[in-house]
């Protein structure tokens, strides 16, 4: 069964940064949710997210292999 752009929950994005006692804790929050939807991706998803970083990346290494 293949997962579809509306099975992967990326959450709401938001400009409010929460009140909490210790900024580093946020962040680390933050990063953690970044990692795990992340982590959840399929390839297809990261070829329709990430557009020009697998240009660069093909542009480059096609560079370096001519070189």
């Amino acid at each position: 069964m293949e997962k579809s752009e509306q099975d992967i929950n990326y959450g709401e994005p938001t400009n409010e940064i929460p009140l909490a006692d210790d900024p580093l804790k946020v962040i680390g929050d933050r990063a953690r949710r970044a990692t795990d939807i992340e982590h959840q991706m399929t390839f297809m998803d990261g070829l329709r997210l990430y557009p020009a970083s697998i240009g660069w990346s093909a542009f480059f290494s096609l560079g370096v292999t001519m070189w």
